[in-house]
């Protein structure tokens, strides 16, 4: 009895033979997205040059102008908005004094502003992020205030990237070095809010600020619920989190009824009204005068 082996074959794959190309598919969403952008522009784009520049943009267009060139007649003003200044003075310096030259990169980034919501898509949903974008696309505000190189379009912007780095930081702080680039687009962005876009964006700096912080208070104290209703195997409701200020309330309520009847009422009560202030206070003495 013999046995023959048969030889095993493989093939290679050659340089002639095609590879598969990575599939590439393209979402309804993207569609959309991509739509309000197209939309948002041509709102922003048309006849940009046609409507005389307004009193302010003439203000920042001459200093614009006075510094790119030499030949311009007057001094050199101060701007009011550093990043309007550095838009008009790189338009003017490529495309010549125009009104559209002056206006640009202004339309450009308040264009852009359409697509800031997706920066949020994961906290805000697909839905409502598609909303906010359409509704970018057709606020009065924005597109007048995109048309006019207002300084507000730039502190937006900023405000936008700022708020998205700064999530990023958060989500990536505990990682090393991972949250470090980050936290230094959030500066960068902040300072951008700040002191480069214009005088009202100080305003929305200080809101961002305090409504950042209130909602950080915020998740802090529902985790802390939360970690205490796994603890009772109770459910985490709305009123769970005020449970702290729900115990202290009525005793508080009661408290200024008695201190009102005490000293309104019976002013020589004295002693009546700390022993009933005590109450509320397991450490207070009922028998202090």
């Amino acid at each position: 009895m013999t046995i023959q082996s048969t030889p095993i074959t493989t093939s290679l794959p050659t340089a002639d033979a095609p590879r598969a190309l990575p599939r590439v598919t393209i979402s309804v969403e993207i569609i959309a997205y991509a739509l309000l952008f197209i939309f948002a522009l041509a709102l922003r784009y048309a006849q940009l040059d046609v409507v005389p520049l307004t009193a302010d943009e003439a203000r920042e267009a001459l200093s614009a102008w006075r510094t790119v060139s030499a030949s311009a007649p007057g001094s050199i003003s101060t701007a009011h908005s550093p990043l309007v200044f550095l838009a008009q003075s790189f338009g003017f310096s490529v495309m010549g004094a125009s009104e559209q030259s002056a206006r640009l990169l202004t339309m450009l980034v308040g264009a852009g502003l359409v697509l800031t919501p997706l920066l949020f898509r994961a906290v805000l949903g697909k839905a409502r992020a598609l909303l906010l974008a359409a509704l970018f696309v057709f606020s009065p505000i924005l597109l007048i205030a995109s048309r006019e190189s207002s300084g507000m379009i730039w502190g937006a912007m900023s405000a936008a990237l700022m708020l998205a780095s700064f999530r990023g930081w958060l989500r990536r702080r505990d990682v090393d070095e991972a949250g470090a680039p980050y936290a230094a687009l959030t500066l960068i962005f902040a300072v951008g809010v700040i002191f480069l876009s214009d005088a009202g964006s100080l305003a929305l700096a200080g809101l961002l600020a305090v409504g950042v912080g209130g909602a950080l208070v915020w998740t802090r104290r529902a985790q802390d619920v939360l970690e205490e209703d796994a603890e009772d195997n109770e459910p985490m409701t709305l009123a769970s989190l005020f449970r702290p200020v729900g115990k202290r309330l009525p005793g508080g309520v009661d408290c200024d009824a008695d201190v009102g009847h005490r000293f309104l009422v019976d002013p020589v009560g004295i002693d009546d009204h700390w022993r009933g202030v005590s109450r509320f206070h397991p450490n207070a003495d009922p028998q202090r005068p």
